[in-house]
């Protein structure tokens, strides 16, 4: 009884959510129990012919010509005392074959694996509208909104710390109105709306400081497992991010009716930042090539990628690295229409609008241009690399500020029974870009 509400205050509140899960039997190739133990004597083509080992650590120059030559392993069998301690920590990734292959030399297609994947979805909304008096109305609104997926199926490998990406995607609005009669021939509309939007992503090995675990040095990085390539099945590695997303808007919306003429007069200011900062392969990625236990002067059908990567012996390596982006951009907008009931049966709509919508700029001025036209001034040559604030202004483009929009349109009553109305109109709009 404190408070009587009854034709005054209005609730409303809305709930969804879904929860959903799918699975996928992927079949794939894994080494036998003997390769583990770098036992490559059943090592065979399609045809059942031998590939031969070659021990990259005989590599030297050819006595008889060009080129280089190497010695065969023994056996076509990898030494456990050859074995690097990395790469057999790797090993337990890689399950052990639990299918007949589909082809008896090569070993092919002898494992299938059972992978499932949740996906999830979670929203609601809530809005209140009050009538503060006989003159003004508020409303306010809040959304809110999430999806999640923890990308079971995006590998094919059992151990989801090498299989799954979790991906967060968040959403999230308030909006406040308020509408105020001033007289029966003046309404004003003010309204103030924030969007914040942020997608979050990253291999489910992220913040585990798996180099250290898999017994790496310090100078590779600590943030996900490092990617490897050795002929086996690729591993969901090196991977996170983060983009996120704030929309600041303040509208105000005039509505004046003077005789035949109804005008409206508004404004729109909008302030838009966004971050983004993502690296892949954040702790590195390494190749362990076939040809690297191949024979060099003819590597065709000649060492295996898993034997190589036995051995530790790296044939190429990377890291990227990144200090990410922060935009910044804003928009002004202005229209003023005329709905002008010129006749009985003709209304005539007359509008103007013009918008400005600078080019967005890095808040930290952190971006750069490739000019094919400017002289490098270290070769001499033509195209060189500019960076903002200091061989160009803050944005890369000149801004445009003739984005006018005129609006023509009419309304005629061609009378009758049935009332029929022509309609027609014309008007040049300029797109905005964020």
């Amino acid at each position: 009884k404190l408070y009587d509400g009854k034709d005054r205050s209005f609730f409303f509140f809305n709930y969804e959510e879904w929860r959903f899960r799918r699975y996928e039997n992927p079949i794939f190739s894994v080494p036998t129990a003997e390769q583990r133990r770098g036992d490559f004597s059943q090592l065979r083509n399609a045809n059942g012919g031998l590939i031969p080992l070659y021990d990259p650590a005989t590599t030297r120059a050819n006595p008889a010509g060009a080129g280089f030559v190497r010695d065969l392993f023994p056996g076509n069998v990898v030494p456990s005392n050859r074995h690097d301690p990395v790469s057999l920590n790797y090993l337990p990734f890689y399950p052990l074959p639990n299918r007949p292959p589909t082809n008896v030399f090569t070993n092919s297609n002898n494992y299938i694996s059972s992978n499932a994947e949740a996906r999830s979805m979670r929203q609601y909304t809530i809005r209140g509208d009050q009538r503060l008096g006989s003159h003004n109305t508020l409303f306010a609104r809040y959304s809110f909104y999430k999806h999640f997926t923890d990308g079971g199926i995006g590998g094919v490998l059992p151990d989801p710390v090498v299989r799954r990406r979790l991906d967060n995607w968040t959403n999230k609005n308030f909006i406040l109105s308020d509408t105020h009669t001033f007289a029966p021939w003046l309404l004003n509309e003010l309204r103030a709306g924030v969007t914040r939007l942020a997608f979050r992503w990253n291999s489910a090995s992220f913040g585990g400081d798996w180099p250290r675990r898999l017994g790496l040095p310090d100078s590779v990085p600590p943030f996900t497992i490092p990617a490897v390539s050795n002929g086996l099945p690729s591993l969901t590695t090196g991977e996170f991010g983060v983009r996120t997303s704030t929309i600041t808007e303040l509208t105000n919306t005039m509505t004046l009716i003077r005789g035949s003429h109804t005008w409206k007069f508004g404004a729109t200011v909008r302030i838009n930042r966004t971050n983004n900062f993502q690296i892949g392969t954040s702790s590195g990625s390494f190749t362990f090539p076939a040809t690297l236990t191949g024979n060099p002067l003819s590597p065709a059908g000649t060492g295996n990628g898993l034997a190589t990567f036995l051995l530790g012996t790296v044939g190429s390596a990377s890291v990227n690295v990144g200090a990410g982006t922060a935009q910044h951009g804003y928009s002004t907008s202005f229209f003023v229409q005329d709905d002008w009931k010129a006749t009985r049966r003709l209304t005539l709509n007359l509008g103007l609008r013009y918008d400005y919508q600078p080019w967005p700029v890095e808040r930290y001025d952190r971006i750069s241009n490739f000019n094919p036209f400017a002289v490098d001034p270290i070769t001499g040559f033509l195209g060189r690399l500019e960076f903002a604030g200091l061989d160009f202004g803050r944005a890369v483009l000149e801004n445009v500020k003739t984005s006018f929009g005129p609006r023509v349109g009419f309304a005629y009553n061609l009378g009758g029974a049935s009332k029929t109305v022509l309609r027609g109109g014309y008007g040049i709009f300029y797109p905005m870009v964020f």
